[in-house]
């Protein structure tokens, strides 16, 4: 009786009162999810990780993250002093961490001297170790058009900046030690690295493809209709020069010793000079490459939708090596001391050997990178899986599931992960016996601006497929012969495509891309 009274009590409620409780409920449940994003991992332990820390980066009503990006200094560094006694036990005190007091005294010399001091009364024989790390900043971009800077190893705010119009498309950011660049629609922002004071704006011929890359003083902007804009810091108001492409610029510009090179959706992958407006060559893949390729040590490595890894010198354009993975690669290849690893978009990871792409293990069901540290890779699987993966055997170590609700990021500069949620959460984790950072940033010396050279097609010697891989195409022909491909023009044709390109600002990108892309932005 008591139960049919209260049905019928409950039944009895103002339909307004239950519509609220029904509204009220579905976002107490739509607040849990988004706390269970892909920042949350409930057991890192389990995996051998702990957590360094987590922060809320602010991103703005509505807004979610659209990118994060991590600088490593090449010249500045913090230090850190590490007081262990006879029994093995640490104590670590970090400039980084302590604060400067206000009459500027060095407290972390204090607090070190002070527990050495009661160390040596209690008869345990301490020793000081001395560490330096470069200073690692992580940058969060969201779809507010604010760009957030957090300290990479403490989370620590260091500023936050509206750079941008709120729901404007927006990428990630580029960083140096001295400058911030955001772009926002086609509005490009130059930040103070140090206090993120928005310093000067310019503006792109149109909307950007994908995120900017600094490499000293220049800005490379990759651009839907086949262009890389560039801009330069020290008169950031207008081009400084630009590089082509047949059709649309696919990922990132990528930044090598020597050369620069970007992807353009037709498959074919382009080398130009670093510092300076030179093509040195174009390199053909019978399909699309759809992301960035990767420099070591003198090869230039990239992936294709036709399934294959391809190693490139990456200064004269000779094929050195490919590799059939079996399906087609939309993810840019990691290169890891001396290897090469590559996903499949059917979730198989190849390990290959950088110099000769014989296969050194493979893995299954893995969808991207996360980090990678001496002896351990960690990567998200198809099911949403935080995998953790033996660098040396391909053997799996552990994993445990995570939410879907994720930003994509690889750090390939240090050891750390990274996890963040669209909602904003970010989460540093490292393991769990690494207390400080591994950093494996290659710093890159600065190089003379060449003189303009002619862009050449890359024709790379007869190189038969790695360890008997079939190509996973019924293709016969020789895909590496000069012939230009469908589209490019004949083979014949022995002018240049990109004649009169490299000048200033001035020229006109109408031509270019005039692949059958329309440009999704083109009403903005």
């Amino acid at each position: 009786m008591i139960r049919k009274n209260s049905r019928t009590k409950t039944n009895q409620l103002n339909p307004s009162v239950r519509a609220l409780l029904r509204s009220t409920l579905c976002l107490a449940l739509c607040m849990a999810m988004s706390v269970a994003g892909y920042a949350q991992l409930n057991n890192p332990e389990r995996l051998g990780l702990t957590t360094v820390w987590t922060k809320a980066a602010g991103v703005g009503a509505g807004g979610e993250i659209t990118g994060v990006h991590l600088h490593v200094s090449p010249k500045n560094v913090y230090s850190a002093t590490e007081i262990v006694d006879r029994l093995g036990r640490r104590q670590f005190f970090a400039d980084n961490v302590v604060p400067v007091s206000r009459a500027g005294y060095d407290q972390t010399q204090r607090l070190t001297d002070l527990r050495k001091a009661d160390l040596e009364t209690l008869g345990l024989d301490p020793r000081v170790e001395q560490h330096s790390f470069p200073e690692a900043t992580l940058y969060v971009r969201s779809s507010s058009g604010t760009v957030t800077a957090l300290d990479a190893e403490t989370g620590q705010l260091k500023w936050s900046t509206q750079a941008g119009t709120a729901g404007y498309p927006s990428h990630s950011v580029a960083a140096t030690d001295d400058y911030v660049v955001a772009i926002s629609s086609t509005t490009l922002y130059l930040l103070d690295a140090q206090t993120g004071q928005v310093l000067e704006t310019s503006s792109t011929s149109s909307i950007p493809s994908g995120t900017p890359t600094m490499d000293g003083d220049l800005v490379y902007v990759p651009m839907w209709k086949g262009l890389i804009e560039v801009f330069s810091t020290d008169n950031f108001g207008r081009t400084k020069f630009t590089m082509g492409a047949t059709s649309r610029i696919v990922g990132t510009v990528t930044i090598g010793p020597d050369v620069v090179s970007w992807a353009s959706k037709r498959g074919d992958l382009y080398v130009g000079n670093r510092k300076g407006p030179g093509l040195k060559y174009r390199f053909q893949s019978p399909d699309n490459v759809a992301s960035a390729p990767a420099f070591y040590e003198g090869s230039l490595f990239a992936t294709s939708l036709d399934g294959f890894v391809y190693a490139i010198s990456d200064t004269a354009g000779q094929l050195k090596w490919r590799y059939a993975a079996g399906g087609p690669i939309s993810e840019s290849p990691l290169v890891v001391d001396g290897t090469v690893l590559a996903i499949s978009d059917d979730g198989q990871l190849v390990s290959l050997d950088a110099e000769t792409g014989d296969l050194n293990w493979s893995a299954s069901n893995v969808r991207r990178f996360v980090s990678a540290s001496k002896s351990r890779l960690y990567c998200a699987t198809r099911d949403a899986r935080l995998v953790v993966i033996d660098t040396a055997t391909g053997a799996r170590i552990g994993s445990q599931q995570m939410g879907r609700n994720d930003v994509s990021f690889v750090n390939t500069n240090t050891d750390r992960l990274y996890l963040a949620s669209a909602s904003g959460t970010v989460r540093c984790l490292r393991e769990s016996n690494q207390r400080w950072p591994v950093v494996r940033q290659v710093v890159l010396d600065p190089v003379e601006e060449p003189e303009m050279m002619k862009m050449k097609t890359a024709e790379p010697e007869s190189v038969s497929p790695s360890a008997g891989d079939e190509p996973p195409t019924d293709q016969e022909e020789d895909v590496f012969s000069g012939a230009e491909p469908d589209g490019l023009g004949d083979a014949e044709d022995e002018s240049d495509p990109f004649e009169g390109f490299g000048d200033d600002s001035g020229d006109d990108d109408a031509g270019f891309g005039d692949d059958g892309d329309e440009d999704p932005f083109e009403d903005f």
